[in-house]
């Protein structure tokens, strides 16, 4: 219950970062990238081209898809690697993740996820999954999978 309760703080702390540095976007500032952010971006992912930099209030978001998986860079105002967000959409999913799911939810269809990741933090999934009449959004971090909401559909 502990872990699961640690899961849960972890992704709302991140999404509230994702919120408010979405926020962020639209109210101006400083568009040159950090150096530092520019080039630890570099290292990390290589060939990546058509990245757009965006300011945000608390540092610099890089975006981009690669293979049809739209990826989010967070950095801080120093250049700092915050974390990173990926979307993936049903069609690819990684096997890692697909295969668990699929065995604990054979009558689900994945219909997305996300993959959350920060600096001290385990990377945590977040898995969209439906049926013809309900909908479950499921965590999945060190190999523990917790239904967090489940909805009916109108």
């Amino acid at each position: 219950m502990k872990k699961t309760y640690s899961i849960f703080m972890a992704a709302c702390l991140f999404m509230v970062i994702l919120v408010s540095n979405n926020n962020a976007m639209a109210h101006g500032g400083d568009p040159t990238p950090n150096v530092k952010a520019v080039t630890h971006f570099k290292k990390t992912f290589p060939g990546v081209i058509n990245v757009s930099w965006h300011y945000l209030s608390n540092g610099y978001l890089a975006r981009y898809v690669l293979d049809g998986v739209d990826n989010r860079v967070y950095y801080d105002k120093e250049g700092n690697w915050d974390g990173s967000w990926l979307y993936y959409n049903e069609t690819k999913i990684p096997g890692e993740i697909q295969q668990p799911l699929k065995s604990a939810y054979p009558a689900y269809r994945i219909a997305g996820l996300e993959k959350i990741e920060a600096s001290s933090q385990l990377p945590i999934y977040i898995a969209h999954l439906e049926d013809a009449v309900s909908i479950k959004v499921v965590y999945i971090c060190d190999g523990q999978v917790s239904v967090k909401d489940e909805y009916l559909k109108p």
